[in-house]
């Protein structure tokens, strides 16, 4: 897979089948590679590959973070909906979570402004984790731009007090209202 990467778009229907070997090492490098590669091919079976993964295991973690990745350079809004919903609680698997956020920014569709405020306030799976992810929601809240000021101001009257509970906290989400209106 990761020689079919060098190759560049020719590969890139070698690099799809990939994604339905066995071997995540394997599938990881393919998906890695596809992001890369950046054909719009590789979006389906991409969102495909991450459907199927149910639950982000240790030994899936490598090969989701790719996937999502992946996603994120692609930047293909048709990606977003399988993204948000993969943002699930599982004591200790926070990195490709972080991932996630960085990737629906990436893709940078306005109506995914509502999933990016709930992880700014803390909300998964009906479970508040509070400021976990508060940083990585932010900076894909910059990247909406505009068109999430809306959706942001919420926090203030909404979820603020409990989300934010030192003056810095609410100088950076003031300061983030003012990015996206740049």
């Amino acid at each position: 897979a990761e020689a079919l990467g060098k190759i560049g778009k020719p590969a890139v229907e070698p690099l799809i089948k990939v994604l339905e070997d066995e071997n995540n090492k394997d599938r990881a490098v393919a998906a890695e590679a596809l992001g890369k590669i950046g054909d719009a091919r590789a979006v389906e079976p991409l969102i495909q590959a991450l459907e199927k993964s149910d639950v982000f295991w240790v030994t899936d973690e490598g090969l989701n973070h790719e996937i999502i990745f992946a996603l994120g350079e692609l930047g293909d809004k048709k990606a977003i909906d399988t993204l948000c919903s993969k943002m699930e609680i599982d004591e200790g698997y926070y990195d490709w979570q972080s991932c996630l956020l960085d990737a629906v920014g990436k893709i940078g569709d306005p109506g995914a402004a509502g999933f990016l405020v709930d992880a700014l306030c803390g909300y998964y799976d009906d479970e508040k984790i509070i400021g976990l992810w508060a940083g990585d929601a932010l900076s894909a809240l910059k990247n909406i731009g505009e068109p999430a000021v809306d959706a942001v101001t919420t926090v203030l009257y909404g979820c603020g007090g409990e989300t934010f509970s030192n003056r810095d906290s609410w100088e950076v989400l003031n300061e983030t209202i003012g990015w996206l209106r740049e």
